[in-house]
This record gives C-alpha cells, structure tokens and sequence, in this order.
C-alpha cells in the first residue's frame, strides 16, 4: 500500500497500514473499511476490545469521495439508461419510420381522383415500366401497346391493356381478349392503385413474349367463357327436339363443374 493519500488537495500521509478512522475515512466509503476482527483464534478474539480495535483499509479500496477537488474537476453523475431501454427505443423509432414510409407508399400509389392523364405521366416516369409499351389515347381510353415486327415486317399487337376513364380495364394477347378471373390475384372490380397497372403490365408483356403465349388455362378459361355466351343465346322454348334441348341443358351443368 502507498503511503500517500492520492485525491487531490488531500494533505494526510500514511506510514502504516493501521491507521485512525478520523485519517482515512475522508476520501473512502464505509464498505471500503476492515470494520471486524480478521484473527482466527477464539482466544484472542475474546481478549481484543472492541473499542481499542483499529480500523483498516481493504488491500483494494481506492478514494471515491473527492470533496477537496476544485469545481473544475467536479462532474454531476449521470443516470445511463439500461441497453433494454436502448433497444426499445431504436426499435419504436424503426417501427415508427417503416410505419411513415407506408402511408406515403400507399398515398403515392391511390389513383383514386386521379385523371389518365396523371397516370400516364406517372407511368412514363416509372423505372420498373417496361419501355417497350406505347401509350395512347383513344376516345378518352388509354391504351397500352407492345407492337411486334415479324421477318417479313408485319406489325402484330401483341399485348394491350385498355383503361377507361372509370378505371375499368380490358387485357388482351394477340387479340385474345383476358378474362379477368385470369388475374383475380391482381385485380378485383376496377383499377384503385398505381402498382395494380404495374403488375398486371409486367404479367401479360411476360406472357407475350412466351413461344406459347396464352396458357391452357387462360384457354380453357377464355372458351369456357365462349361457349356459356353461345348456350345463353340459345332460346329453349323454340326448340322442337327434347334431345338437343337436354343435350344444351348438360353442357350448361357440365360448364358449372369445370
């Protein structure tokens, strides 16, 4: 052990280990002092006054009260937060952020009150629109265009989408008019949001690129769809025949089943 005092403006000087609490409790806490006898004989114990015994320092206190410091070396004690605390409070500023940035996405992406107009300028801004698609206006309807130019320089269409002015929307591939069902994921009803276009113009530009462009399923869909038109025009109270009356009759249940 030193045998001077470390804390600044602190002027005692030790010489010893022993010393009086008066000389060494300035600087020190109370848990920093040997306070009870440390002798392992009973006998002695007995005989040792209480009153006469010298309080020691604990071989690894170190000064903590450094009253005599002048104002400069003095700072007001901080209570630090905990690192849960921390965390949490990083994580509700991420969730409250992340929560910003989707209202502004889904502020951005509504078409509701919007003109075609807006979203033709919206979309020739747009990176992920593909370039290939030409867009036009016809009677008040937009229309989105991929033109083909086969070896011997025929023009073919083969994919466009038609949006009316109620955002109403009318797909087709090759002159293959897309029944809607086929992109129920996408759409239901009428066009509300931005990213709807999007989609469904990066799906059938997709499939028209295709060496079979239409699927089985949109084929069967779409005549499906053909032959329930054809049966509904079919009038059964003018038929003569029981047999083509009923044959009709199962083809129309047959349909419901597909």
């Amino acid at each position: 052990m030193v045998n001077k005092c470390c804390v600044y403006g602190c002027k005692s000087g030790y010489t010893s280990e022993k010393r009086s609490a008066s000389e060494i409790t300035g600087n020190r806490k109370s848990h920093d002092f040997i306070t009870s006898s440390q002798d392992s004989k009973i006998a002695r114990q007995r005989r040792n006054n209480k009153d006469t015994f010298l309080i020691r320092l604990k071989p690894d206190s170190v000064p903590t009260i450094f009253s005599n410091n002048s104002k400069h070396m003095l700072c007001e004690k901080t209570t630090s937060r905990s690192g849960n605390a921390l965390r949490s409070s990083r994580s509700n500023k991420e969730m409250e952020r992340l929560r910003e940035l989707e209202r502004n996405f889904m502020e951005e992406d509504s078409i509701v009150g919007r003109k075609l107009e807006d979203i033709k300028m919206k979309l020739e801004k747009e990176i992920t629109f593909s370039t290939e698609f030409i867009i036009k206006f016809i009677d008040n309807n937009m229309v989105l265009l991929i033109v083909k130019v086969d070896e011997k320089h025929h023009l073919s269409i083969s994919c466009s989408i038609l949006v009316t002015p109620e955002f109403h929307l009318f797909v087709e591939v090759y002159g293959e008019a897309i029944l809607q069902k086929n992109y129920n994921d996408l759409l239901q009803g009428k066009l509300t949001k931005f990213s709807q276009l999007l989609n469904i113009a990066a799906r059938f530009k997709a499939i028209s690129e295709c060496d079979r462009p239409l699927s089985w399923d949109i084929i069967l869909t779409n005549g499906i769809s053909k032959i329930e038109k054809c049966l509904d025009l079919i009038d059964e109270s003018s038929l003569d025949n029981d047999e083509i009356i009923k044959t009709i009759s199962f083809l129309k249940e047959e349909l419901q089943l597909i």
